[in-house]
C-alpha cells in the first residue's frame, strides 16, 4: 500500500511569516494537531499543537498582551517555533516505511511531497483506519490476531494524582514516554499526558509574565489531579490488536491502558501500533 493511496491531499497549511494566532485558530477550527509550513508551495518545516503549547501555552496574541503596556509575551511568527527542514516521504513510499519512521521518531504526521512540493499528509490515524478497512489483513495476519497482552508495555510508570506537576514532567522525560496512567490503590483514575502538562507549564510562563507585567502573581495548576484527564478508554488484556487499533482510530486517542479486571497491567500508545503495522507484510 502506497501512501498516495491513503494520503490527504487538501492539506491545510501556514507559511513562515504567518501569526502563531492563524495556526492556532485553524488548529482550533478542523481538530488537528500538525500543519505543514510551505513557501511558494515548497515544504518548508512542520508545526505542531505541542510547539504551540510549549511556545505560547495555546493562548493568541490578544490574550498575551498585558493591558498596561501592551507587550506580547513569547513569539509570534511561526518561523519562530516550526520545526525544519520537515521529515518527509514521497508519495510512492509504503504504508509501512511511513508508520516505521512515524514509530521511530514518536511523530504523527507525514508530509508527502513531490519534488519538494507539498503534496499530502498522512497522520497516524489515517494509517489505522486504512489498515482496518484492509480485510485481507484483518483476517490473515497472524500478528494482529495477537492478543493485547503480547504485545504491551509491562513495565509501568505511574503517578499519583497529587504529585506535583514537575515531577510528572520529570518522569516523563526520565522515561522517555508521552503518557503516564494516575493511579490510586492501584485502581486508573486518569490519564495525563505531555500535552496535558505542556499546556499547563505554557499557561503558566504565559500567565508569569503577564503577571509580573503589571506587578502581580500567578499560580497556577500544581498538581496532576487539576490537568488529568478523567475520562479514559480502556481496554481487557485479552483484547486482539486489531480490536486496539479500531478503537484507536475510532476515538481518536494516543493511549489504551490495558486492564486485567479492576487493575491496570499494561499500556498500548499509539507509537506502539504504528510499529506493529509496520511489521505487518504489505503487498499493496
Amino acid at each position: 500500500m502506497r501512501l498516495a493511496t491513503l494520503m490527504q491531499s487538501n492539506v491545510l497549511s501556514v507559511a513562515p511569516n504567518d501569526s502563531l494566532d492563524k495556526a492556532i485558530c485553524l488548529m482550533d477550527e478542523h481538530s488537528i494537531h500538525h500543519l505543514p509550513v510551505v513557501e511558494n508551495g515548497r515544504l518548508a518545516g512542520m508545526i505542531s499543537d505541542r510547539d504551540l503549547l510549549l511556545a505560547v501555552g495555546w493562548k493568541l496574541e490578544c490574550e498575551r498582551r498585558p493591558a498596561r503596556d501592551g507587550i506580547i509575551a513569547g513569539p509570534s511568527l511561526v518561523r519562530e517555533i516550526m520545526t525544519s527542514p520537515a521529515i518527509h516521504l514521497d508519495a510512492n513510499a509504503a504504508l509501512h516505511t511511513a508508520a516505521r519512521m512515524m514509530a521511530a521518531g514518536k511523530f504523527h504526521a507525514m508530509p508527502v511531497v513531490a519534488g519538494h512540493q507539498l503534496v499530502g499528509i498522512v497522520t497516524s490515524t489515517d494509517i489505522f483506519a486504512r489498515f482496518i478497512e484492509s480485510e485481507n489483513l484483518a483476517t490473515f495476519s497472524p500478528l494482529l490476531q495477537q492478543r493485547v497482552h503480547q504485545q504491551m508495555r509491562v513495565k509501568l510508570v505511574t503517578v499519583g494524582p497529587r504529585e506535583f506537576l514537575h515531577n510528572a514532567v520529570k518522569k516523563m522525560r526520565d522515561a522517555n514516554i508521552r503518557h503516564l496512567p494516575v493511579v490510586v490503590n492501584g485502581q486508573l483514575i486518569g490519564i495525563v499526558s505531555d500535552r496535558d502538562l505542556r499546556r499547563a507549564c505554557g499557561e503558566e510562563m504565559i500567565e508569569d509574565e503577564k503577571a509580573e507585567a503589571n506587578g502581580t502573581f500567578y499560580i497556577g495548576p500544581t498538581e496532576v489531579l487539576e490537568v488529568m484527564s478523567r475520562n479514559v478508554y480502556t481496554i481487557p488484556e485479552e483484547t486482539i490488536l486489531l480490536t486496539a487499533i479500531e478503537t484507536m482510530a475510532e476515538q481518536r486517542i494516543g493511549c489504551l491502558p490495558v486492564m486485567r479486571g479492576l487493575s491496570l497491567v499494561g499500556l498500548l500508545t499509539d507509537t506502539d501500533l504504528l510499529r506493529i503495522i509496520a511489521e505487518v507484510d504489505d503487498d499493496g
